[in-house]
């Protein structure tokens, strides 16, 4: 898939936010590249290098980082992503200006968005005056209904809110994949080589939203391959640390890992984050962790 700046060649866009590329997300983008493929178009998606409520001072913890969703988006079968510089500049354009901007750029046949979908100034641009500039500027606008899981609307404020709460199989059900991060292995503490239980610290930075402190079955990617693990979030109450972290035990697993990119997929909470009175019962608790996570059934 190619980052692509302009084109003069017919193509669809998908429009939106997109943090969490959930089911109700991928429903739009999917739609966008079927229309694409019959008319024998290319198929893209414009996406914002922050999320735009951090513009407004306001922090959004990510259900899903720029690099994050490249990697998503890297297994459909879109053709282009543009990725556009949002600052208070392009926050102060006006609807319909926006929407020039991005016909300058590209030769849009047709936009894809949500019904929820906002653009522009102050927000006041939506899919009623977007189907209005299709009708000045001769684009087609397709917007899709909201999508539904157990009569619940999947959106990403709903997930955010399960995975603030550990519910990683719901918040699941609503992405329609595992909650994951990823990031590069760095060197940690080292307290879990002196209990004989090695661990990758994942370094995952400030924006990525993480579930809430506690032990988590977790599957890991590390150079295409999988392995279950044991994922700790927390800041290691038993050896006093400080700085929260992510140290992830991995099963059947030995060799370089430091400056590795590794994946992490939530699949369920096991318990919380425990003061232990001992590094022994710790060991202790950490051996219990590892059943638990070898025996995980889906």
């Amino acid at each position: 898939m190619n980052i692509l700046e302009n084109c003069e060649e017919k193509c669809a866009i998908a429009l939106g936010n997109f943090d969490g590329l959930h089911r109700a997300h991928m429903e739009i983008i999917n739609r966008c590249i079927e229309f694409a493929k019959k008319k024998n178009i290319l198929s893209g998606i414009l996406l914002f290098d922050i999320h735009t409520s951090e513009v407004f001072g306001i922090r959004t913890e990510l259900l899903t980082t720029l690099d994050e969703k490249k990697e998503i988006l890297e297994k459909t079968d879109l053709d282009f992503i543009h990725i556009m510089h949002f600052d208070k500049k392009l926050a102060g354009v006006e609807p319909e200006e926006f929407i020039e901007r991005i016909s300058e750029k590209f030769n849009v046949e047709a936009f894809f968005a949500g019904y929820d979908y906002t653009f522009g100034k102050g927000a006041k641009g939506n899919a009623e005056l977007l189907k209005k500039l299709g009708d000045k500027y001769g684009f087609s606008v397709h917007i899709t209904d909201c999508v539904k899981n157990d009569e619940k609307i999947i959106s990403s404020s709903a997930i955010r809110e399960l995975v603030e709460a550990g519910d990683m199989k719901r918040a699941q059900e609503l992405l329609g994949r595992s909650y994951f991060v990823s990031g590069k292995v760095e060197k940690g503490f080292g307290n879990g080589t002196k209990l004989l239980f090695p661990t990758a610290n994942i370094n995952i930075g400030k924006d990525k939203l993480l579930p809430p402190d506690g032990v988590y079955c977790a599957v890991l990617t590390i150079d295409g391959k999988k392995y279950m693990s044991a994922a700790n979030i927390g800041k290691n109450p038993t050896f006093g640390a400080k700085r929260r972290t992510l140290e992830c035990f991995i099963l059947d697993f030995s060799g370089e890992i430091y400056g590795k990119h590794i994946t992490a997929e939530f699949k369920e909470k096991i318990r919380d984050d425990i003061k232990f009175d001992n590094a022994a019962d710790l060991k202790l608790q950490i051996e219990k962790d590892i059943e638990k996570v070898r025996n995980y059934k889906e």
